[in-house]
């Protein structure tokens, strides 16, 4: 039993996305009539997998990044903007501007000041919600009338 395994019955399930839901239904079609074990097994080796290229994934992008590094480094020396190779493409440099946020209290009061008040969106943090509702549950606590909570089972593995 879990720590919210006695509002199993008590909540909603959480929704699906209807597309996901037809390609999830699908799938299971391969895994119909395995045991619990071959099911526990299978599981094991698509979590390990999708562990294993996210890291792969991560690893490809700290490469993509040091590339890219070396390429601008070089066409910033020879004033190269732009290259075509045969059956790839074109690649050239593309140039943005990422603001980051030094004081956001000031940053607002000058916002609104400007005429740019509109930027400003209030957001509350999913994490902290959750944590927020799991807390007021834990105690008996009412829950605000504007908040609807789904219950969401999921299968937990630990490896030896």
């Amino acid at each position: 039993m879990g720590k919210w395994s006695h509002l199993r019955k008590k909540l909603p399930k959480q929704p699906s996305d209807p597309d996901r839901k037809e390609i999830i239904d699908e799938l299971k079609k391969q895994f119909v009539g395995k045991t619990d074990e071959e099911l526990l097994r299978e599981f094991a080796t698509r979590r390990e997998l999708m562990m294993e290229l996210a890291k792969q994934g991560d690893d490809v992008a700290k490469e993509s990044e040091a590339i890219t590094q070396l390429i601008l480094d070089r066409w910033e020396t020879t004033g190269v903007e732009k290259m075509e190779l045969e059956g790839l493409g074109t690649f050239s440099i593309s140039d943005d501007i990422y603001p980051t946020i030094k004081n956001k209290e000031d940053l607002f009061i000058w916002l609104r000041a400007n005429q740019f008040g509109d930027l400003i969106k209030e957001q509350v943090n999913h994490q902290s919600l959750a944590s927020l509702v799991k807390e007021r549950l834990e105690k008996g606590d009412k829950l605000p009338d504007m908040v609807d909570v789904f219950f969401k089972q999921g299968l937990r593995f630990r490896a030896k």
